[in-house]
């Protein structure tokens, strides 16, 4: 179960597509928070990325596209 703190591989879905972030396809990050409570709409995690992307450290990825590492 992936919580705060969860080391994670961004895996492709058709959510990263359409927020276009197939990018991030194959990076490893830290969940710093969890939206995937059920009043969510859009539910995954808020994920810090080793290496910055479009000047950013902190992306949302959706929750099909969080694999959680060993």
């Amino acid at each position: 179960m992936i919580t705060e703190g969860s080391k994670i591989t961004i895996i492709p879905s058709p959510e990263l597509t359409e927020l276009r972030l197939d990018a991030l396809l194959g990076e490893q990050g830290i969940v710093l928070e969890d939206l995937t409570d059920k009043s969510r709409k859009a539910k995954g995690y808020m994920v810090l990325i080793p290496e910055t992307y479009k000047d950013e450290f902190v992306w949302f990825i959706p929750k099909a596209s969080a694999y959680e590492q060993d």
